[in-house]
């Protein structure tokens, strides 16, 4: 695709329609591109051609790696529905790639956490509410955080508020909850340069927002009550997502919030630079991931006498003080695995590959192994394979052992014996 059709592409998508950006990066946007568009740079608030925002605002960052239990999802710059390799412009991210790397994140078992980084002052309408309502009913599934890296504004502030949790900086900004669409109006520079367009039609509302003539009363009729329906369905979302009114949200009349401030409207949770706001997430990702261990083996171990079942989850670091019924889903083909094959031998299994996990230094992989019904062997083979694809590595996840008390267990030697004997 040439350079002239991508522009006319790109003029397309933000001129005569709702946007959801803030209004300053609008006009960087209509400074880069109007001159190329016939539009005159002079009637851009803001804006000169050499104006230093519009390199800025083209270059773009790699996303940050956060290691194989917290998945960094970078959402920077302007966001469009799709890209259509447009990036060279303004720099873009397409919510169809940020919901890609969402799902990835979500079917990885290793992934325990999701952290959508955000640097970005909005984009289009198109896409973003289903991409924010995929994020929000996925809550519970696995963690999900956002951090304001340093700006998250209306389209980004969209996606942000569907994460569990905000983290934003002193100095970053949220907010902009707000609709704003552009009409150009190019007849005069169309009658300077000797040009006449006459439009023909059929539909009263066909010709509504043509750039060749003037935006007429009844089309700023029609727009403005396109605008009022978005504004609805944004203010909704985010109250929705953040548990606001709908009236509080409305209060904010689309303003800029920084840091503080931007906490104690509720549009935000906790204040922090992007290193303590990791560290944080590290903490509670694991706990989090602990506890679902935890409830998950002491489903798994339900049908085994309660002091066989305490005694090995003590070898293996756990602790049995959750209700058994708070336990996930998940197990229930080890628990009639369980009964159909006798309680110590579906025990034996569990231990012996707790075992092999620890043993590599790999025991967030053992559930899954279980799960699976992966046997002995080839779960080795899958533990020592992982490992050396981890090996070197920088990694966040949990590193706690998964026996970490007393002398080993005569059953827990049986099994390591066994296991190093195949």
């Amino acid at each position: 695709m040439n350079e002239n059709r991508l522009l006319s592409r790109f003029a397309a998508r933000i001129i005569n329609t709702p946007l959801l950006m803030a209004p300053d990066k609008l006009n960087v946007i209509l400074g880069a591109i109007g001159g190329r568009i016939g539009l005159d740079m002079d009637d851009v608030p803001g804006v000169t051609p050499d104006d230093p925002r519009l390199y800025a605002a083209s270059s773009l960052r790699s996303a940050r790696d956060g290691g194989p239990s917290i998945a960094v999802i970078p959402v920077y710059d302007t966001l469009v529905y799709r890209s259509y390799g447009m990036n060279a412009w303004s720099g873009l991210t397409s919510y169809e790639r940020i919901r890609e790397r969402f799902n990835e994140a979500l079917n990885d078992s290793s992934v325990t956490a999701i952290v959508f980084d955000i640097d970005s002052p909005g984009g289009e309408v198109a896409g973003v509410f289903d991409l924010a309502d995929d994020i929000y009913h996925a809550r519970g599934a696995k963690a999900i955080y956002a951090v304001a890296n340093e700006m998250s504004y209306s389209a980004a502030y969209a996606i942000a508020s569907a994460a569990d949790e905000i983290f934003i900086p002193r100095t970053g900004g949220l907010g902009s909850i707000g609709v704003i669409a552009v009409h150009v109006d190019r007849s005069g520079y169309n009658a300077a340069a000797g040009l006449k367009y006459t439009p023909i039609f059929s539909g009263a509302r066909k010709n509504d927002f043509s750039q060749h003539d003037a935006l007429s009363d009844e089309a700023y009729a029609v727009m403005k009550s396109e605008i009022a329906d978005v504004y609805d369905l944004f203010v909704e979302t985010v109250a929705r997502n953040r548990g606001m009114t709908a009236t509080a949200v409305r209060e904010t009349e689309a303003g800029i919030f920084q840091g503080k401030r931007a906490a104690e409207i509720g549009l935000a949770d906790h204040v922090m630079a992007w290193s303590e706001a990791i560290d944080t997430i590290t903490t509670k990702t694991k706990g989090r991931k602990m506890k679902t261990v935890r409830e998950r083996l002491e489903a798994a171990l339900a049908d085994v006498p309660k002091d066989d079942a305490d005694s090995a989850l003590r070898e293996m670091g756990y602790f049995t003080d959750i209700p058994q019924e708070e336990a996930a889903v998940g197990v229930e083909k080890i628990t009639a695995e369980a009964r159909e094959d006798g309680r110590k031998e579906a025990l034996s299994y569990y231990r012996e590959v707790m075992e092999i996990c620890s043993l590599a230094g790999m025991n967030d992989m053992a559930l899954t192994l279980i799960e699976q019904n992966v046997s002995t062997e080839d779960a080795r083979k899958k533990v020592i394979a992982a490992k050396a694809g981890r090996d070197g590595k920088d990694e966040i996840r949990s590193t706690v052992g998964a026996l970490t008390t007393g002398e080993v267990n005569p059953l827990i030697a049986n099994a390591k014996r066994r296991a190093e004997a195949r």
